[in-house]
């Protein structure tokens, strides 16, 4: 250790269940994790008991068997188990937020609001940027041509950072119809306005027959709702080609590239939204420059919207707060990264690049046990020193139970 008298060690184990009972360290695979009694050559699985000494080993990435200190049992004072919690990215609308609010429609106005964010990943200091979006009413404005308006205008305006903050959609309070038969599955690409419509029907449990999907149930100039809530965007059909089976919307598709199943959309008419409130739905992309722990750190975007009196009484709404979650794979790497300086390896100074080899896994998630312990082994002339250290323990998630073995040996309920 580096002169450190209060440590945390981790553990990132892989979806391999928990070392059986009476195998030795060397039958470790590569992420699996076992527990030992002190004294002992074989795993244990069983719940720790007052008394009991044990330590938690597990082989990393580079075939190393890792291993905590001797810890009592008796001295764990707090611990505790989380199941992985997938991160929130924040989320804004400027009029109809899918409750309530619309957008104030005024003739011949300036409508002009300035979005400012920031986030720490690429320099270790937030430094807050701002641009602004702009739209000039006409006569007998409404509420969907001045969303429509922003939305070009925002997209202009973020089209030259070369890592995309946010994503401007539309969406409208109107509740929207079922599709009707006939469309199997629409497959949306990012930055497209081409829908495909499925080819490969479901298969009907009843028949067990499979059914073709085609564009005939759609309408040019309605509205499919990507989704089924009212925070769901709403894009316009342009056109369909019926020989084809596509659809070709207004506006490029901005979301990520999903299919989804005819009961999974909604459509709305022209003439219902044009009658609906209108939103403007502005949500933070993931930061997509690229984890690299020590260089980029893990973080979310963080932004807020100004709207100008020209606004009027349009309201403006959080409506997803941004949260890191618990277990997401960039967390892991990051706080791994970190702790590895508590086993001398100087990760934190000296030149780049480095190649730092962890055992987390991109595009994994992870459960989280952790427990606090104290060490009173340190004695002086005159009394026993206590020392403190924490110990996390993070397993990819899945269905060999790792976690759930864990907190039945470590008694978390």
């Amino acid at each position: 250790m580096i002169a450190q008298s209060n440590v945390t060690h981790m553990l990132v184990g892989k979806n391999i269940a928990i070392l059986s009972a009476g195998a030795t360290r060397d039958s470790l695979a590569i992420g699996q994790i076992g527990v030992f009694l002190a004294g002992s050559q074989g795993a244990s699985t069983s719940a720790l008991a007052a008394g009991n000494k044990f330590t938690i080993a597990y082989r990393n990435a580079e075939g190393v068997v890792i291993e905590t200190p001797v810890i009592e049992y008796n001295n764990i004072l707090s611990k505790s188990a989380i199941t992985y919690q997938a991160p929130t990215q924040q989320v804004l609308a400027i009029g109809f937020n899918g409750t309530d609010g619309k957008i104030d429609a005024k003739d011949n106005t300036d409508y002009v609001l300035h979005i400012f964010w920031s986030d720490n990943s690429a320099n270790f200091s937030e430094i807050t940027q701002v641009k602004f979006a702009a739209y000039a009413s006409g006569a007998n404005a409404t509420e969907l041509e001045v969303a429509n308006g922003l939305i070009k205008n925002l997209r202009k305006q973020f089209s030259r950072e070369p890592i995309k903050p946010f994503i401007a959609e539309l969406i409208t309070s109107d509740a929207g119809d079922a599709i009707g038969t006939g469309v199997v599955g629409l497959k949306f690409t990012k930055g497209s306005k081409l829908v495909s419509v499925s080819t490969s029907g479901d298969i009907d449990d009843t028949t067990g027959t499979s059914s073709n999907g085609n564009a005939t149930a759609l309408a040019a100039g309605a509205y499919i709702r990507v989704g089924k809530t009212k925070t769901d965007p709403v894009y316009k059909i342009a056109s369909i080609n019926t020989t084809a089976n596509t659809l070709l919307l207004e506006d490029a598709y901005q979301g990520e590239s999903v299919e989804l199943e005819d009961d999974e959309m909604l459509q709305v008419s022209a003439t219902d939204v044009g009658d609906g409130h209108m939103g403007v739905k502005i949500s933070a992309l993931p930061i997509s420059n690229g984890l690299q722990p020590g260089i980029f750190r893990y973080d979310q975007i963080r932004f807020d919207i100004q709207l100008k009196d020209s606004f009027g009484d349009t309201k403006l709404t959080e409506v997803v707060a941004p949260t890191k979650g618990s277990g997401s794979y960039g967390e892991v790497a990051e706080v791994q990264w970190f702790l590895k300086g508590n086993r001398g390896e100087p990760w934190r100074q000296g030149n780049y690049p480095k190649t730092v080899v962890l055992d987390a896994t991109q595009g994994k998630s992870y459960n989280m046990i952790s427990f606090n312990y104290a060490d009173y082994n340190a004695r002086t002339l005159d009394r026993q020193v206590g020392s403190f250290g924490s110990v996390i323990i993070a397993t990819e998630t899945g269905s060999n139970g790792i976690h759930a073995s864990l907190k039945t040996v470590l008694g978390i309920s």
